[in-house]
């Protein structure tokens, strides 16, 4: 995610290529969404997700528009599907460690019963 922000904002400062604000909010949104994914914060996860899918949705809307709000749309299409997907990916690899940390913690579901729950 930030080797994509960086590039986004590297080639918007091209002074061959006419830039939009999209492509610097772009940039910024991922660049901040994977800082805030590398320092684990709560809502890293989701904060992270909506920057990914920034760069899908402005490069849809270039096609659409038929302007390049984004340099090179088509890469930013599929770099973006690319972050998006590693997103989620890591989202389940969390939810999954985090449910095995909880069976770890207070042991198998069959073997609790109510009340007996670990302080």
């Amino acid at each position: 995610m930030l080797v994509l922000g960086v590039s986004l904002a590297y080639f918007g400062r091209q002074s061959s290529t006419v830039t939009h604000s999209a492509t610097y909010v772009t940039a910024g949104a991922l660049i901040v969404g994977s800082i805030v994914l590398a320092v684990h914060r709560p809502l890293g996860l989701r904060m992270a997700l909506i920057a990914a899918l920034l760069p899908l949705i402005f490069s849809v809307a270039s096609f659409v528009v038929h302007r390049d709000l984004v340099p090179t749309p088509q890469a930013t299409l599929l770099l973006g599907l690319l972050v998006t997907a590693r997103v989620l990916l890591a989202r389940s690899f969390e939810k999954r460690d985090h449910e095995k940390r909880d069976r770890e913690r207070h042991g198998s579901p069959s073997s609790v019963f109510p009340g007996d729950e670990p302080l």
